[in-house]
């Protein structure tokens, strides 16, 4: 019985975790279908933490060298400049407040990093 009952724990945490990593939400059953902005918002989000990421490594890498602005760091902004122009234009499509609160949560995130690495 304890088998069973730790391997019915095992399934669960497996769905959770591959519905998590899919979707970005934690939940037991996937959403039957994510809306167009949705879907959009979810890879503006991933686009900006992968340039978040790269500036930061940037920045590792130009105090190393001793570099001002290496190029990844140019690259970086730009991406999340692009990434911001793209948020911008999902806000003032069709989209459902709940959406829209997502957008001014991400674009938020977006320029405090701004204001926090100029």
């Amino acid at each position: 019985m304890k088998k069973l009952v730790v391997l019915i724990v095992i399934v669960v945490a497996g769905l959770v975790g591959y519905n998590y990593y899919t979707t970005g939400e934690i939940s037991l059953m996937p959403p039957s279908s994510l809306s167009k902005e949705v879907r959009e918002l979810k890879r503006l989000e991933k686009v900006f933490h992968k340039a978040q990421n790269k500036f930061f490594q940037g920045g590792r890498s130009a105090a190393v060298a001793g570099l001002d602005a290496p190029a990844d760091l140019v690259e970086a902004m730009s991406e999340i400049e692009k990434v911001e122009e793209t948020l911008v234009d999902l806000y003032n499509s069709k989209t459902s407040e709940s959406e829209k609160m997502k957008v001014e949560r991400l674009l938020n995130e977006i320029r405090d990093f701004k204001i926090a690495h100029r």
